[in-house]
């Protein structure tokens, strides 16, 4: 039994028909991916906590462990 591909059955108008659809489909993923980020402002907790004043850690003893490549937000 001889392997075979789907694009060996394929002719170029079919294949570059495919290949366009492709590329617009993952355009559109993108610009809809770009769109949603857009329209959420996602905080983490070492940005929220300050804008609340710390008042969640207010007399609690806290110990802080991170990561060297930590970033707050656009800081």
């Amino acid at each position: 039994m001889i392997p075979f591909k789907f694009s060996d059955f394929m002719d170029y108008r079919m294949r570059f028909n495919l290949d366009r659809v492709i590329v617009l489909m993952s355009c559109m993923l993108l610009i809809s991916v770009s769109m949603c980020n857009a329209a959420f402002n996602i905080k983490t907790g070492s940005e929220v906590i300050p804008d609340r004043n710390y008042t969640a850690l207010f007399g609690k003893r806290v110990g802080l462990i991170t990561n060297q490549s930590a970033v707050i937000g656009e800081k």
